[in-house]
């Protein structure tokens, strides 16, 4: 199975996930589905972003990307495996107006850093107070104020990722 592959193939310094009781988080997020994973890795580093993916392509099995789950579009649940971004949560670099965060910080905790410095990101989504930054660029979240502002697309001037081919 590729609870027994996982164990014995991918070694990352993050956590894999593979109990069912523990699965069980990973099998809904604010959407009205329920699908469960195979397993949950929750990445510590690139690196282990990068054999995750690879490590899935090798065994033909598909990756969802969540943030917090806050989505109501089922776009945080999947079959395979869900790779858990929320424990990648820091600002990594601050200039004057550029700012590089990695993708599970919280809408809310990046802003209380920007305002700091008179700044803000804008378009705050609803669940701001939970949402991460990767699931708001996943979904091009909008919210109260986008109608002014625009959504999560006007203030992102670039996005690295790491691609299905690792």
């Amino acid at each position: 199975t590729l609870n027994a592959l996982m164990e014995n193939e991918l070694k990352i310094n993050g956590k894999i996930i593979h109990e069912k009781n523990e699965l069980e988080k990973y099998s809904t997020d604010s959407s009205p589905y329920k699908i469960t994973p195979t397993m949950a890795v929750v990445p510590k580093n690139k690196q282990d972003i990068i054999d995750t993916i690879n490590f899935a392509r090798k065994k033909n099995t598909p990756i969802t990307a969540r943030a917090a789950g806050t989505n109501t579009c089922g776009s945080a649940i999947g079959k395979g495996i869900v790779l858990d971004f929320s424990q990648m949560n820091s600002i990594v670099w601050q200039k004057k107006n550029t700012v590089r965060v990695q993708p599970g910080i919280i809408y809310a905790d990046l802003n209380k850093t920007l305002e700091k410095n008179n700044q803000a990101i804008m378009f705050n989504p609803s669940s701001n107070k939970a949402c991460m930054i990767g699931g708001n660029l996943a979904t091009n979240a909008a919210g109260l104020c986008s109608v002014k502002y625009g959504s999560i697309d006007a203030f992102v001037k670039s996005v690295e990722f790491v691609d299905s081919t690792g």
